[in-house]
């Protein structure tokens, strides 16, 4: 006689996908607090702190972040300049798509190598504009954008104040190339998302209204009629009212109304 096989539960499932969030919002917390470290390290800089670009004997130490977080921070600015204030930004975007949304564990191995791509780009030509602006772009702006221009000029015999303003539009559609490559998305697509932000925020801050609570949760009401139709075609209407599809949509209903098999 044969057995009945008993059903497998679904707990084990269950358990797995709890413990896989937990694990997944733990590591994203975890990268929040790496990045607001870094951002206070590069907020509290000091050029006296002990670092790698200077030697001081004084053992009072300015930065907030330790003396871990001054070295970071004077390694960082002196490299890439002002820049240098992207990469909490990136951490962030990088860990709540790998830990939270975990799109960059579903992608394929050459749009993270094109994310990547866009990452050097967007810092290199951004601490070009930088250094090209205000001086403030690091060691690795000042050689892409000044010395890259006296390069060019001098064999070229360019006037280099027009090369200055060609070589800042230029960087300036490499940073746009990075950040398309690093989001996946055009200007559109930004103003989209942050358009979304702003509306859940807002939705945060501002409660609904009892009224619009109300008709969220309130069906449409039945199209009227003179009372002669059955009630089954009575309930075919409702439901179909009731569908995502049709939803604040006005329904016109032939005087001949009847039921149907699936619709009146």
């Amino acid at each position: 006689m044969r057995q009945a096989v008993p059903k497998k539960t679904k707990t084990s499932t269950v358990i797995l996908s709890i413990f896989s969030k937990t694990v997944g919002i733990v590591l994203f917390i975890a990268t929040l607090l790496l990045a607001i470290a870094m951002a206070v390290s590069f907020y509290s800089y000091h050029p006296q702190d002990p670092a790698w670009s200077s030697a001081t004997d004084t053992d009072v130490i300015h930065n907030l972040a330790g003396e871990r977080g001054a070295y970071f921070a004077d390694i960082m600015l002196a490299a890439i300049g002002n820049t240098a204030w992207l990469l909490p930004i990136l951490l962030v975007g990088f860990g709540y798509q790998l830990f939270l949304k975990r799109k960059l564990l579903t992608i394929s191995l050459d749009k993270i190598s094109f994310r990547l791509l866009g990452v050097l780009i967007t810092i290199f030509s951004l601490s070009a504009l930088l250094d090209l602006h205000s001086g403030n772009g690091g060691m690795m702006g000042g050689f892409i954008g000044t010395e890259l221009i006296n390069l060019v000029s001098i064999p070229l015999s360019l006037d280099p104040s027009m090369l200055f303003y060609g070589t800042k539009i230029v960087f300036a559609i490499l940073a746009f190339v990075g950040f398309y490559l690093i989001t996946g998305m055009g200007p559109i697509g930004w103003a989209d998302y942050c358009g979304m932000i702003i509306f859940t925020i807002l939705g945060f801050i501002i409660p609904k209204k009892k009224d619009d609570e109300y008709l969220e949760n309130t069906p449409p009401p039945l199209p009227s009629h003179d009372g002669n139709i059955e009630q089954e075609a009575i309930d075919q209407i409702d439901e179909l009212l009731n569908q995502e599809a049709f939803k604040d949509s006005k329904i016109r209903i032939m005087p001949d109304v009847h039921a149907g098999k699936g619709c009146v």
